[in-house]
């Protein structure tokens, strides 16, 4: 039997190597075009209060590509992670009578208090649209995606309370500071800030802005309309 040339050899070779890296394509599914894309994760967490822990309560995010819920655990704690997901979001906390509302940019923390449920009405007066519709309207969403509107509009709102009724808040960044409840240990200045609130008589005790304080709120909004061409 003659003995197998050189380039038979070689050729044998290539032939081997071709098989063994087109089955490691297949197995890794480079092979296919329908090998599916690395799906995206949004994760907001924050905490849902008002001046105590809202436990319990259902966690709805709804954001500009795909929705999320949870429900908060008993220090009104939540984590809400939404697949594919794409801010800006607009968040809603609903316990019995108690409806309260936020907003996100994007992943992150958003609290989910009394004084978020203002900033909502507040931006949404400011984009020229309603908080049901910030989502839909293009001056809404951008808006919510703008961390400098979102800075203002928080500094206003703390300084219209401090102006107007003589309520001092803590913070200017009442949507993504730390919440303690007092169920969930030593009670932090942003869960103090929501006692301060209804103490006062801005908010009542299931965490309900007062009507005057809203209608305050978002006259100061009016007086300061929010142009797309000044958000980022």
């Amino acid at each position: 039997m003659s003995k197998p040339t050189t380039a038979g050899l070689h050729k044998r070779w290539n032939a081997g190597a071709a098989l063994l890296a087109m089955s490691a394509l297949t197995a890794c599914g480079g092979g296919s075009d329908n090998a599916a894309a690395p799906t995206a994760q949004l994760t907001i967490i924050g905490t849902a209060a008002v001046g105590v822990a809202l436990a319990g309560a259902a966690i709805a995010v709804t954001c500009s590509t795909n929705t999320g819920a949870a429900t908060s655990n008993t220090d009104g704690t939540f984590n809400v992670t939404i697949g594919d997901g794409k801010g800006p979001c607009v968040l809603t906390a609903t316990k019995g009578a108690t409806v309260l509302r936020s907003v996100t940019p994007g992943a992150g923390v958003a609290n989910i208090t009394p004084l978020t449920d203002m900033l909502t009405d507040y931006l949404a007066t400011r984009a020229g649209t309603t908080a049901a519709n910030l989502l839909t309207n293009t001056n809404g969403k951008a808006i919510l995606s703008d961390s400098k509107a979102l800075t203002d509009a928080q500094a206003g709102l703390v300084s219209l309370l401090k102006t107007t009724y003589n309520v001092t808040i803590s913070t200017t960044n009442f949507l993504t500071t730390t919440i303690t409840t007092p169920t969930g240990g030593t009670q932090s200045g942003g869960d103090k800030d929501l006692d301060v609130l209804r103490t006062s008589g801005l908010t009542t005790t299931n965490g309900t802005v007062n009507t005057s304080v809203s209608t305050a709120a978002n006259n100061a909004a009016k007086s300061n309309p929010y142009a797309i061409t000044g958000g980022t």
